[in-house]
């Protein structure tokens, strides 16, 4: 953690959980994790990609109380300027909780891992309508999506290693 923003304290207790986090909470958004975010998303373009998917945004659920949602979605409004100024769209990742917050904080899509697995399709679907993109990891959940909204939406089943074509464990199939 050391390039992150987090004291003692707070490191103490996010290596508790297993996981390192670069801390987004300030009391003004954390410019420097922004303009680290927005490097990533100017090499993305420069490499010519469409768009950017900012990971793990629902850290505050692990981060035993350290971050809030109001953290996340400050973070957001600071990412999502800056991808649409170079060309990008933005997405939301997983992620119930944030309901049309994402939306509003400049989300212009969202990628829904397992969402037909966990019975959560609906809720991406009601808030970014036909921009959702559903990963499945298994045969049945990608046939439930399938049948439910698979005219809807993009709907990919995948390996969870996300393992390259000619692998022993790759899978790959939409509809």
């Amino acid at each position: 953690m050391t390039s992150c923003s987090a004291t003692p304290t707070e490191t103490t207790s996010l290596m508790a959980t297993g996981t390192k986090f670069c801390s987004i909470y300030q009391p003004r958004p954390n410019v420097w994790q922004s303009r680290v975010s927005s490097r990533t998303g100017s090499t993305a373009a420069r490499a010519g990609y469409q768009e950017i998917e900012p990971d793990n945004i629902d850290s505050y659920e692990r981060s035993t109380g350290l971050l809030s949602i109001h953290d996340a979605i400050a973070y957001l409004e600071l990412l999502a300027p800056h991808a649409h100024e170079i060309g990008l769209a933005i997405g939301q990742k997983n992620s119930t909780d944030l309901g049309t917050r994402g939306r509003n904080a400049g989300l212009d899509f969202a990628t829904a891992e397992e969402c037909g697995r966990h019975n959560e399709c609906d809720y991406f679907t009601g808030v970014y309508g036909d921009n959702v993109i559903v990963i499945e990891y298994t045969d049945s959940a990608f046939a439930k999506v399938c049948s439910a909204v698979g005219d809807e939406v993009s709907v990919v089943r995948r390996d969870v290693g996300v393992t390259a074509a000619g692998s022993g464990t790759y899978r790959y199939g939409s509809c």
